[in-house]
Formats: C-alpha cells, structure tokens, sequence
C-alpha cells in the first residue's frame, strides 16, 4: 500500500519542490508562505537614530559659542534704585554662561538674598540675554545705632546704611527709632518688625490728641515714647496697643483735671498704669521796693 502513495506522485510535483500533502489515495499540494518583515525592528531602528540626531544637536547648542550669554537686562518694579546694576550681575554670575545651563530659579535665589531686594524673577532670551527683574525694599524707618543709622523696610529687614544723619526725621517721612540697648545691625539683618509697625502707628495716633513725639526709643524695658517737655511714656511691648493709647487718653484728662505735670507714664500694664508727677518748682519772693513819694 505505501509503494501504491508514493506512486501517485507525479515525478514533476516532487522535482518542483512542491509540499505534498497526503490525506487520502489522492495528493494535495501547497504552496510556500510569503516572508513578513518584522515592522517593530524598523521603527526602532528609526527611533535611534532620531535620538543620536537629537542628541548631537543638543550637544551642539551646549558647547556652541554663539548661546553664551552676554547681555543682562535689569528691569526694576520701583523708583529707587538702591541695588546697582554691577552688584546684582556680580551675584548672578551669568555672563559667559551657555545660556542652557544658566538656572534661572538658583539666579533668582541669589539675586533675591541682597539686602536691598525683596524678591526676583529671572528670564532668558535666546540667543545670549538674561533679564532680571527686581522688586527692591522700600524703607519706612530709620533704626539709630551707636555705630549709626541704617534704613529698614516694614518686615524689620536692614537695608543700608542711610545717606546721611536724620534728625529726628526731619525733612524725611521716616519714622527714626532710637536704638539703646547697644546692639549692632548690619545690611541684611532683622529687627523685630512689631516696633517698626507699632512707631509708625503711634505718631498719627498721638499726634491727632494734640501730644507731638519727639523721640521713639526702642530699650530693654521696650517701645519708649517723648513727648513734649521730653517726657517718657513707657509702653514695654507691642501687644493690646489700643488699650495703651486709651490709658495715656484717660491719664492725660486727669493731669487736665487735677492740674498735674507728669514727667513719667508707664503704661505697660494697661490696667495698672503708674505714673510719676513732677515736683512743683519752689516759688520765689518777689521783694516788693515801694515806690519813692513826690517832694511837694
């Protein structure tokens, strides 16, 4: 029975090379599958290749000299200008930088911790511009030291040193703080911020009962005031300031009523005021001269 299969092979079907199937007395040939090209290869193939090229360029744009920074533009949100130009670029350090690799959050960082800066923003334009913007401190006191006087914002921060001595803020619309604890304060320290707030306040405030401060003191026992005639007013810290300002009201009535010169007020414990009244000058004889009569 085999030699009876293999004889119905045609001698052309097995010298073709054909696939010969047997599934019965009779043959069924079939032909070759075609051959697939594997797509995913080519794709990554490509996808390599478009990463050298991106590569390359980058490399390129990092190492060329034409991306170097060489410009810095400073924009300022104020009109004064207390930072110079060659300070805040001296900080940066950006010129000479590929401007790629210049991190505009660490410039800004640094810009930022001068003592005259309150905040930056950094920008970069290509092909070689770095613009920084900055917003600059405003001062709004000047704290007095032994060594001198230096300008401070309203969150406490020294800024510089002032220009020149102000007398008791003359000509300025600073608020001069006298410090007498002996502490030294450099560019870019901090001093408690309640004090200059609560110097600023006071003024109007007791300027508008008629009494004029000529001196605001900042010592170990506190916020210190002078009004007219130089008398102290002691008003320790900054808290329940309201309630002060109501007790120096009520205790300068009754000086009124009772006919009374205060030359010390402590109003540290708004409801346990003391005071100290000054003593009344000894009055001195007038020797009367009578007055020589007429000779008739």
């Amino acid at each position: 029975m085999v030699d009876r299969y293999w004889s119905s092979v045609s001698r052309r079907q097995v010298s073709t090379g054909l696939d010969v199937t047997r599934f019965s007395p009779r043959s069924r040939t079939r032909t070759a599958e075609p051959i697939v090209i594997d797509q995913s290869a080519i794709h990554r193939s490509i996808a390599s290749i478009l990463a050298l090229l991106v590569l390359g360029a980058i490399l390129a744009c990092l190492n060329a000299p034409y991306f170097q920074v060489e410009h810095v533009v400073l924009l300022r949100i104020g009109e004064i200008e207390r930072v110079p130009l060659t300070t805040i670029t001296s900080v940066a350090s950006v010129v000479g930088q590929n401007i790629f690799q210049v991190s505009t959050i660490d410039v800004a960082r640094q810009v930022a911790q001068l003592p005259g800066v309150r905040r930056a923003r950094v920008l970069t334009h290509l092909p070689g511009t770095v613009e920084i913007e900055v917003e600059e401190r405003t001062p709004v006191a000047i704290w007095r030291t032994t060594s001198g006087d230096v300008m401070v914002d309203d969150q406490g921060v020294v800024i510089a040193e002032a220009a020149a001595p102000t007398a008791n803020g003359a000509g300025s619309d600073l608020v001069v703080i006298v410090d007498s604890t002996g502490t030294q304060v450099l560019a870019g320290d901090s001093i408690p911020a309640r004090i200059v707030l609560a110097a600023r306040e006071l003024i109007p405030a007791l300027g508008s009962m008629g009494m004029r401060i000529q001196q605001v003191e900042y010592s170990t026992a506190g916020l210190v005031v002078y009004i007219d005639q130089g008398v102290p007013i002691i008003l320790g810290d900054t808290e329940n300031l309201n309630a002060k300002i109501g007790q120096l009201i009520a205790l300068r009535d009754y000086s009124r009523d009772q006919n009374i010169q205060f030359n010390l007020l402590d109003i540290r414990s708004p409801g346990r005021p003391a005071y100290r009244a000054a003593q009344p000058s000894p009055t001195v004889p007038v020797k009367s001269t009578p007055t020589p009569m007429p000779r008739r």
